[in-house]
């Protein structure tokens, strides 16, 4: 399920498993990535495609994501 959001928003599997909804901003009602990548510290502004947004939806209450804070339930 990880593969699968990084696939549409082109992040690294750190990024997706370190991303908190903090990052995420409304721009005129698209939702937008707006975080710096951990490997080079550069800042990134990535849309959030519909399938990726879909995937977000599905683990918005999961309970290791309410615990770490996190997007997506990724395990190590």
């Amino acid at each position: 399920m990880f593969i699968f959001f990084c696939c549409f928003t082109g992040l690294a599997f750190v990024d997706v498993k370190n991303l908190s909804y903090s990052e995420i901003e409304d721009v005129n009602g698209k939702l937008w990535i707006k975080k710096r990548r951990q490997k080079t510290k550069n800042w990134c502004n990535i849309p959030i495609l519909e399938p990726a947004l879909k995937l977000m939806d599905k683990y918005k209450n999961h309970p290791v994501c309410e615990k770490n804070n996190t997007v997506l339930p990724v395990l190590t």
